[in-house]
C-alpha cells in the first residue's frame, strides 16, 4: 500500500471513530497529493499534452475539475481565472529541453534532499513547496521574470531568465514561467544564492532560507 493511501486509511479510521484529524495529518496528506500531481500528472501534461496544444496560438486558460466520486471534466475559459493566492498553488511544468539521446549526459547528484527552500516576501506572502525548484520558480515569477532578466544574471554562461532557451549547455533544466524561461540548474544553496542576489539588486528585502523538509 502506498503512503498516500496508508493516510487516506488512517483518516478513514479516525472519522469513524469520531476522532478529530490533527493539522500535521493533514499537511502530511497535502504533501503526498501533490508530489503525485508533481511526479506523476504534471510529466504527462509536459510530455503529451503541452505539445497539442501548442497548436493553438491564442490565450486561454484550462481548469480540471476532479471530484473522485464523479467523472472528471475540464473548463475551458478565454478570460482571466481569478483565485485566492493564499489557497492556490500554480506547478510549472517539467524542463523543456530534451536531451540528445546522442550526447552523454552528466549524472544529476542531489545534495542534501533533506532541506527545502522558503522564501518570505514582505507582504506576508510565503513560499515553501516540498520541492525546492517549485518554490525557486514561484518566487521568480512573483518578483517578475522581466525584472529579473534585466539583471543579466548568469547560469550555464547564459542569461538565467530569458524569452528563449539557450541550448549552448547539456546541463541547463529550462522551465516556462509566463511568456519567459527560466533555468533551474542548481541545488538549493545555490538557488537560495540567486535569490538573495536578486533581492539585494531590487531592494525587494526578502527572508530566504533552506529549512528542514520535515518543519
Amino acid at each position: 500500500m502506498s503512503k498516500l493511501q496508508d493516510l487516506y486509511k488512517a483518516i478513514e479510521t479516525l472519522r469513524k471513530n469520531n476522532i478529530p484529524i490533527d493539522d500535521n495529518l493533514s499537511k502530511r496528506l497535502d504533501e503526498a497529493e501533490e508530489q503525485i500531481i508533481r511526479d506523476e500528472i504534471l510529466p504527462i501534461i509536459g510530455k503529451n499534452i503541452e505539445p497539442t496544444l501548442r497548436q493553438i496560438q491564442r490565450k486561454m486558460v484550462l481548469v480540471v475539475d476532479y471530484d473522485p466520486s464523479v467523472p472528471i471534466s475540464v473548463l475551458m475559459t478565454r478570460k482571466r481565472v481569478i483565485t485566492d493566492e493564499a489557497e492556490t498553488k500554480k506547478y510549472p511544468l517539467l524542463p523543456i529541453e530534451k536531451p540528445s539521446p546522442t550526447k552523454k549526459q552528466k549524472k544529476h547528484i542531489v545534495v542534501n534532499p533533506q532541506t527545502r527552500l522558503k522564501v518570505t516576501f514582505p507582504d506576508g506572502v510565503v513560499f515553501q513547496d516540498m520541492n525546492a525548484t517549485t518554490t525557486f520558480l514561484m518566487a521568480i515569477e512573483k518578483i517578475g521574470p522581466a525584472k529579473v532578466a534585466d539583471l543579466g544574471i548568469s547560469v550555464d554562461k547564459a542569461n538565467f531568465v530569458s524569452k528563449t532557451p539557450s541550448t549552448g549547455s547539456s546541463n541547463a533544466s529550462w522551465h516556462q514561467v509566463k511568456d519567459w524561461y527560466v533555468n533551474t540548474h542548481s541545488n538549493t544553496s545555490g538557488k537560495a544564492s540567486q535569490l538573495r542576489k536578486i533581492s539585494k539588486r531590487l531592494n525587494l528585502n526578502l527572508k530566504i532560507e533552506i529549512v528542514s523538509k520535515h518543519a
